[in-house]
């Protein structure tokens, strides 16, 4: 859906920053329209206009904004260099050809608002000051502004909500370069490496451009917040929609299992205050978010939410494919809820939707669990429990043009196709257990996959295979106790002559499969734990 009534004016505020942002220097450069929020208000960047438009939840509330030198307006050298939240370009005078103007933009969260600096550089003319205008929407009024220019210091223009505190913009100016230097780190935690992932000595891009996107979907940076946050699909039209229901569901798993339990923490917080309930998908992102974070308080505090979702999927369709199917969500939930202990019971949806398939399924599931478990369900259609994922290759960067009114999906479901299904994880932080079942195909010779978090830990993978020998490296880079890991490797091997875990022989469960074998080993992680698997000759 996109933005609906305009909300209240804007304001423009001339700053003198008492010292310089950086910006994305090194950024990505941009080649057709962006949208960049840092929380509160999203611009949409142009590669050659700048920005284009400025929009909040509501709708629009600017169009383009311009630059000129007296007479002459600015043009850019090169389209934008863009971060988390900010970007960069240099200005140019077309009567001054010794001059250029770095323009350093940043998006702010509190409070709400976009600073924008320019730094001039080199041999300026008679006028000494920049106009800036900025266009308002709907209507064809405008705002405008002077600002002064000296070569070599920087000016600053704030573009904020009407009436803004400014008392609070005095902190905003001391604050700039710290705010500049946490959004750079958005989506990481501090001394914490990101989740990355390497195939054959090459660094993933697709896997980056999915990280950089997550970190800029919400239009709120703070979780928790009232009312709750919308998230950004894209741009249609150049114009941003916002997601909902089972998509922004998906991109909560993305952002789980890219280790931002605060963003998906967020997500689960705007699923639960929609209306109608979003039901399985709801369910499915709460259930994930307990057991990748070791949180099950959180389910207590939505009980009221997962009922009225539980009984909102007897009447919704089945989920879509990339979901697991309703008896599998229903069953993780009941698993996420087993450390709480506290019973309370709920029709199961599924039994009186398909009174035929269910003749002799249980009437209730007790969520959470009561002292015993519920009964196991059956399956309403024929079809895998699992959710059904793309192999990582079949995606293209989420930044490609074609990506770009659901580029937000499109890289969440391609972080659910590299954890969940090629390295198929699963976890149950409560207990301090982790499931790695990841499908080695023939053609990959070396992968390496960096800080996959489950709770406070950090694990890491190593693979390499030289002929028939396959050799893995597990690591638990972080964490005071020991993970609990369950491996099942699938490899591309005719068979399996011995397994060495470190330097001893281990008796471990093979299974032949179609083209290949299934291992199952279960240690702790204490830190480091290496496997080789000699195939049969």
């Amino acid at each position: 859906m996109t933005g609906g009534p305009a909300v209240p004016p804007l304001d423009l505020i001339a700053l003198s920053p008492r010292s310089f942002l950086q910006g994305p220097l090194d950024g990505r450069r941009i080649s057709a329209p962006e949208p960049l929020t840092g929380g509160g208000l999203l611009a949409v960047l142009d590669p050659e206009r700048g920005l284009r438009s400025l929009w909040s939840e509501q709708g629009s509330l600017a169009g383009e904004l311009s630059l000129r030198i007296g007479a002459q307006p600015l043009r850019p050298e090169d389209p934008p260099r863009v971060g988390p939240g900010s970007w960069a370009r240099t200005l140019l005078h077309p009567d001054l050809p010794d001059l250029e103007i770095l323009e350093i933009g940043l998006v702010l969260d509190a409070p709400t608002g976009i600073v924008i600096q320019w730094t001039p550089e080199g041999r300026m003319g008679t006028d000494s000051e920049i106009a800036a205008e900025l266009r308002i929407e709907p209507g064809a009024r405008s705002l405008r502004t002077t600002l002064p220019l000296t070569a070599g210091e920087p000016t600053a223009l704030a573009i904020v909500p009407g009436g803004t505190d400014g008392t609070r913009l005095s902190s905003l100016l001391r604050s700039l370069p710290a705010r500049e230097m946490q959004r750079s780190k958005r989506g990481s935690t501090p001394g914490h490496p990101s989740f990355g992932v390497e195939v054959d000595g090459k660094v993933e891009p697709s896997v980056q451009g999915a990280l950089e996107i997550l970190d800029s979907a919400s239009l709120s940076a703070i979780p928790d917040t009232s009312p709750a946050p919308a998230f950004v699909a894209g741009l249609r039209d150049s114009n941003p929609t916002f997601l909902s229901g089972a998509a922004l569901a998906e991109v909560g798993m993305g952002a789980l299992l890219a280790g931002r339990a605060l963003l998906a923490r967020s997500i689960l917080q705007a699923l639960s205050r929609q209306e109608p309930s979003p039901g399985a998908p709801l369910l499915l992102l709460a259930a994930s978010v307990v057991k990748w974070t070791g949180e099950p308080s959180i389910l207590s505090r939505m009980r009221e939410v997962l009922d009225a979702a539980v009984r909102r999927a007897a009447h919704d369709p089945p989920p879509p494919a990339a979901f697991p199917a309703l008896s599998e969500i229903l069953e993780e939930l009941r698993r996420a809820a087993e450390p709480l202990g506290d019973a309370y019971s709920v029709p199961n949806p599924l039994a009186s939707t398909y009174p035929d398939a269910f003749a002799g399924a249980p009437g209730r599931v007790r969520l959470p669990l009561a002292q015993e478990a519920a009964p196991p369900i059956s399956d309403s259609h024929r079809r895998s429990k699992r959710a059904r994922l793309p192999e990582p290759e079949s995606f293209a960067n989420p930044f490609a043009p074609g990506f770009l009114a659901r580029r937000t999906l499109q890289g969440s479901r391609l972080l659910r196709a590299w954890t969940e299904g090629r390295l198929g994880a699963r976890a149950d932080a409560s207990y301090g257990r982790l499931r790695l079942a990841p499908r080695m195909p023939r053609t990959t010779s070396s992968l390496r996959v960096s800080a996959l978090r489950m709770g406070e830990s950090l694990v890491g993978l190593d693979y390499r295979r030289s002929g028939e020998t396959c050799t893995f490296v597990l690591r638990q880079d972080t964490g005071r106790i020991p993970i609990n890991l369950i491996f099942e490797p699938w490899l591309p091997l005719s068979g399996v002559e011995r397994v060495l875990l470190g330097e001893e022989k281990a008796d471990v469960d093979v299974k032949r499969q179609r083209e290949g074998v299934e291992l199952r080993l279960q240690f702790p992680l204490d830190p480091e734990r290496r496997i080789r698997i000699v195939g049969a000759r």
